[in-house]
């Protein structure tokens, strides 16, 4: 059994390195490039998370959280500073939020626009009422990823697996049911997504 142990163990930091030196070379040729740095950003937000959680427990994480729904509204929707920081690192490339729905383009803006724009052409000759409708993302910080992995971690290690797993549920059917919402009534304009996953806490 121990030699297993030990193999299981070579094998597992053997899959480890590939996949780092995988990274790294599609990386450095610039294949794939959308697909992985989203996937290094989630893992850097994993991490993170995980690193919180061992210095704060769930109940401080869970007060932390409500303080900071407060200047998340006031920040995002209000004095809009955090919209303007991720549209400047944006223009660096500096990658900060994942894309949900279609793909924004670095150069957009992130001020407010349309997230559903319909437009109606009537045809003359046939009488049939088209309608062209483009659908724009939205974009999650890895900042609210990481609150919302920290509260998993904190939750298992402070309570259980199943509390963990009951957290993740509710974390992501809050931040899910949010952005839906926002999907669904056309509201374009950035808003904070702390608050629902303190809910959802």
């Amino acid at each position: 059994p121990h030699s297993v142990a030990i193999f299981i163990r070579m094998i597992m930091n053997l899959t480890i390195i590939i996949s780092v030196l995988a990274v790294i070379y599609l990386l450095i040729r610039g294949k794939a490039e959308s697909t992985i740095r989203p996937i290094l950003g989630m893992t850097l937000c994993a991490i993170t998370g995980a690193s919180i959680a061992s210095y704060f427990t769930l109940k401080t994480i869970l007060g932390l959280l409500f303080i900071l729904s407060f200047y998340d509204f006031v920040f995002v929707t209000k004095t809009k500073h955090i919209p303007k920081l991720v549209g400047m690192l944006d223009k660096h490339n500096v990658l900060l939020t994942m894309d949900i729905g279609p793909k924004r383009n670095m150069d957009e803006s992130l001020e407010p626009e349309p997230t559903i724009e319909e437009e109606e052409e009537e045809r003359q000759d046939t009488g049939i009422t088209v309608k062209k409708v483009k659908v724009t993302g939205r974009r999650l910080g890895f900042g609210d990823l990481i609150f919302a992995t920290g509260l998993s971690v904190a939750t298992y290690v402070d309570k259980s697996a199943l509390a963990a797993m009951i957290m993740v549920f509710f974390t992501t059917i809050s931040l899910g049911g949010f952005l839906e919402y926002l999907q669904r009534t056309d509201n374009s304009k950035p808003q904070p997504a702390i608050p629902p996953i303190f809910l959802g806490g």
